[in-house]
């Protein structure tokens, strides 16, 4: 939970705003996606084999078993895997290659959701879970159902993203706070105590450097 009190109304403020930017390419990339995953499993209800649906299930089940093992590098690649085999029974090849492209846009963010699903939200082997009710949609041949899960999904993903990036902001400027605080009042920056000179300030420590006025002429 973010706790304003300790980094003040403003720094949330500023901090609101800056993980609004962040979130703001993540969550158009997301919307994206989350439109053609949901033609993509769709057309797979009605296209998907019986061979695909065992596969299909055994993912589903080694990415549940990993969750609960905690291993997060397993559980992510298992997460990729399964949402790849719905899209690939699809077969649909150029809608295929948009997913995929905008998957790797995003990918360095989905962590947060698996981590979401190993430590919090819809227990993982729920059957409220929308990863479940992919595969049952799948199986039942039911496009409308299996595009609603994975829309359902890819609208969770965006909201733990989201969150996510909120409370690195709040960090952040807690952080940049307490620095403040540390280095009192008339103190010079990092950057001055590095011996780096202030852009648009004269150095008191080095009189050769200080501005100097020019000559004054002698009136005759």
């Amino acid at each position: 939970m973010v706790n304003v009190g300790m980094i003040g109304a403003g720094n949330v403020g500023t901090a609101l705003t800056k993980a609004s930017t962040d979130a703001g390419h993540a969550v158009a990339i997301s919307a994206s996606s989350k439109d053609d995953a949901a033609k993509a499993a769709a057309e797979a209800a009605a296209r998907i084999t019986p061979d695909e649906l065992v596969r299909l299930e055994q993912v589903l089940v080694a990415l549940e078993e990993t969750a609960a093992a905690h291993d997060l590098e397993a559980a992510l690649r298992f997460n990729h895997e399964f949402h790849h085999l719905v899209y690939v029974a699809a077969k649909r090849a150029l809608l295929l290659r948009l997913i995929e492209s905008l998957w790797l846009r995003v990918g360095p963010q989905l962590s947060y959701v698996v981590r979401s699903d190993i430590y919090g939200g819809i227990a993982i082997k729920s059957d409220d879970h929308p990863h479940r009710q992919v595969l049952a949609a799948l199986k039942a041949g039911n496009g409308r159902a299996a595009s609603a899960a994975i829309a359902q999904d890819i609208r969770r993903a965006e909201k733990v993203i989201v969150a996510h990036l909120l409370e690195a902001r709040v960090q952040e400027a807690a952080a940049s706070r307490d620095e403040t605080k540390k280095r009192g009042p008339g103190r010079p920056p990092l950057a001055a105590k590095a011996g780096r000179k202030p852009l648009g300030r004269w150095s008191a420590a080095a009189p050769d450097e200080s501005p100097r006025s020019p000559p004054r002429r002698r009136s005759r």
